[in-house]
């Protein structure tokens, strides 16, 4: 049996290449994770600001259905009008001419 030997031997310098370069595209494939994790934390950011902003909006909504309008009857009241009605988030949308 006979046993083939490699023609040229592996030198401390050629391991050496070899790790560089697999420190390389390990720095590299951790810059593409960071770049994608920046982006999510970007998103999760914006969702979470959203988030704080309609319930800043719903609960100044809250207080004027619930503390506010109810006084704009009295208050209209003791001034001799007299409020049958009302209507919450009316909008309206007329062509122009």
């Amino acid at each position: 049996m006979k046993t083939k030997y490699m023609s040229t031997s592996i030198t401390i310098d050629d391991i050496y290449k070899l790790f560089q370069k697999s420190q390389e595209e390990l720095d590299s494939r951790f810059a593409e994770i960071e770049k994608r994790l920046s982006k999510m934390e970007a998103t999760c950011v914006g969702v979470i600001n959203s988030k704080y902003f309609d319930d800043l909006t719903n609960k100044r909504d809250n207080f004027f259905e619930d503390i506010l309008v109810p006084s704009l009857y009295d208050l209209f009241a003791d001034r001799g009008m007299n409020i049958q009605q009302t209507a919450q988030s009316l909008s309206s949308h007329r062509m122009r001419n």
